[in-house]
């Protein structure tokens, strides 16, 4: 998994990819307000490392489920 920076529009895509609305059902999943969801969504907030790690985790325990 890339310990890298996540873009709002990589962050809209992995979003996308677990079935989470950018601004809205994602917020509880990650733990973090809808505002603040929101502000990751349109890029005027940066995702941060913890929050782009844990996006990419799901994502690869989903993958990994579907493979089963």
């Amino acid at each position: 998994m890339p310990h890298k920076p996540m873009s709002f529009t990589e962050y809209r895509a992995a979003c996308k990819q677990l079935g989470l609305s950018p601004s809205y059902s994602a917020a509880p999943a990650l733990g973090i307000s809808q505002v603040t969801a929101a502000r990751y969504s349109s890029g005027t907030a940066i995702v941060p490392m913890p929050v782009a790690l844990l996006l990419r985790t799901m994502i690869e325990l989903k993958k990994q489920e579907t493979r089963k």
